[in-house]
């Protein structure tokens, strides 16, 4: 099976007019020659010239072989081109992008003389990535990004629209035109070869048939192709630019390369936001802590406020139910008196003379002394009562202080305790 390099490899042992013309006179009788070169001669150049048109046939085999991968590239690379320039003139947003950057620039340079500029270069757009505003980082792309997603985030859909763009880039004009001018020769020498040499053969080249289809697909690859280059012609100059000085490589590759640059200030512009909004959220939460603990403080500071006015409030019953118990033992003394006179009246009035005046002398005297020896007393009863008991089996007015004081502080804490 003939391959491409092996095609490419006999093509190498054809021989040149001027082989031919030496070797000619020795076809005939190849001993004539030296050893080395009878082998040649007879094995290759010989059998070679004695093939008709042999050079002719190995180009038109070999063209054969490499037509379709030659053809779909150049098919592929038109193509690109072609759609490339059509979403370009037909886009909508674009064109308003750029009114944006003029008007963003013409604000910046103020009443210079570029403050009231009426268009700008296409290459320009990608300058904005290069200035920066103070801190280094944000950039005026970054701004146009914010001004777009915040104003007018319809015109982000630019980027769908000229998706096809990446594409066309790639395409390097001179070197499409050398092949396509290149093929365009090759099927016109197999066309011609055939027209020429093999009409009046009784059998058929196998190149006749490939030579009218390529012939034919050609021509319409060709038709497309002017349409490309009439677009492609068209687009640069809406641009303000010459199809004649820019390349689709370089044209096409001026708006994909803005396209990267913007999406990329796009990411970086929602990874700030991100961070932002973390900080937020963690200062806030550190505000609401603060808050809680000032309150929690201040609560505190009121409970502790609050016991020690229900500790006051607790001695105050506790004295108060110290005087009562000392008067009423002072009225129980009062009253085992009266009965012991009743009772004994002789006694009484024996000693009523003499005794009187000391027992006047004696209430007189020692109230006070008697009083404190009470409230002695009262005092260790109720301490001794509350050591042992408890506040619940005190029935006084200082036990159920006691009780209500508690009974708050509970409540307190536990209505500190629901709003934590």
């Amino acid at each position: 099976m003939l391959t491409e390099p092996l095609l490419r490899q006999l093509a190498t042992f054809t021989p040149t007019a001027e082989e031919r013309v030496a070797l000619a006179k020795y076809t005939d009788d190849p001993s004539e020659l030296a050893r080395a070169d009878a082998f040649m001669i007879e094995a290759m150049a010989v059998q070679i010239m004695k093939i008709d048109r042999y050079e002719q046939r190995l180009q038109a085999m070999n063209f054969r072989k490499t037509f379709e991968e030659r053809f779909a590239d150049i098919d592929n690379a038109v193509e690109a081109v072609h759609r490339a320039s059509t979403d370009l003139q037909k886009s909508r947003t674009f064109p308003k992008i750029l009114e944006v950057i003029l008007m963003m620039g013409n604000y910046m340079n103020g009443q210079g003389f570029r403050g009231n500029a009426q268009a700008i270069k296409i290459h320009s757009i990608n300058r904005l990535i290069d200035t920066k505003a103070e801190d280094g980082k944000t950039t005026l792309l970054h701004f146009l990004a914010t001004v777009l997603e915040n104003k007018f985030p319809d015109l982000l859909t630019f980027m769908d629209e000229l998706v096809s763009l990446g594409d066309a880039r790639q395409v390097a004009f001179t070197e499409l035109n050398l092949e396509y001018n290149e093929m365009s020769m090759r099927i016109t020498e197999i066309v011609t070869e055939l027209q020429q040499h093999y009409d009046k053969k009784k059998s058929t080249s196998p190149d006749d048939a490939f030579g009218t289809t390529a012939k034919a697909r050609f021509e319409v690859l060709g038709q497309r192709y002017e349409e490309m280059k009439e677009i492609y012609e068209r687009v640069v100059a809406l641009y303000g630019e010459d199809a004649k000085a820019m390349s689709p490589h370089e044209f096409f590759n001026i708006f994909h390369t803005f396209i990267l640059s913007f999406k990329r200030v796009q990411r970086e512009n929602q990874e700030k936001l991100e961070r932002e909004e973390r900080m937020e959220r963690r200062k806030k939460a550190e505000e609401e802590r603060a808050q809680q603990l000032a309150q929690q403080r201040a609560q505190q500071e009121k409970d502790a406020k609050d016991d020690m006015g229900d500790d006051k409030g607790v001695m105050d019953s506790l004295l108060e139910s110290l005087r009562k118990g000392t008067d009423s033992e002072a009225s129980k003394r009062k009253r085992a008196a009266r009965t012991t006179a009743a009772t004994n009246p002789d006694a009484n009035s024996a000693g009523s003379a003499s005794g009187k005046g000391k027992a006047m002398l004696s209430v007189g005297g020692n109230n006070d002394a008697s009083r404190r020896i009470s409230v002695s007393i009262r005092t260790r009863e109720l301490l001794k009562e509350v050591s042992t008991a408890g506040f619940d089996d005190i029935d006084t007015a200082a036990s159920g202080s006691l009780r209500g004081s508690a009974r708050r502080r509970m409540e307190r804490r536990k209505a500190s305790d629901g709003q934590s």
